[in-house]
C-alpha cells in the first residue's frame, strides 16, 4: 500500500495567515504552526494590519524566521523592497509577475 507524502521541502509546514498581533502569533506558534502569513498590498481584501505593525511582529524573536509575506504585487523590485522592509525571506505571491 503506497502512501502519498508531501515533498520534503514542505513536509510538516503549517501556515496561518492574517496575523493581527504578537499575542496571536505566539499562540499559533505554541499550537504548532511553522509559518505565519502577513497579507499586505492586496488587490481584493482589506489588510489585517499596517506594514509597520507587521514589521514589529515579524521582528520579535519568537516570530523571526517564520513570517511569510503574502501579496498581490507583481513588480519584482516592489516585492523585494517590501520583503526587506518587513524582514522576511519567504513570499507567497497571488498574481502574475512582471518580467521586465
Amino acid at each position: 500500500m503506497s502512501s502519498k507524502r508531501a515533498p520534503p521541502s514542505v513536509a510538516g509546514m503549517i501556515q496561518a495567515a492574517g496575523i493581527k498581533d504578537l499575542e496571536e502569533a505566539a499562540m499559533l506558534i505554541d499550537a504548532g504552526f511553522t509559518h505565519l502569513g502577513f497579507p499586505l498590498r492586496l488587490d481584493y481584501h482589506a489588510e489585517d494590519l499596517t506594514e509597520r505593525d507587521a514589521a514589529a511582529i515579524i521582528d520579535s524573536p519568537k516570530v523571526s524566521g517564520r513570517a511569510v509575506l503574502i501579496t498581490y504585487l507583481c513588480d519584482p523590485q516592489a516585492i523585494v523592497a517590501l520583503a526587506m522592509t518587513l524582514g522576511v525571506d519567504k513570499v507567497q505571491l497571488h498574481g502574475p509577475i512582471q518580467l521586465e
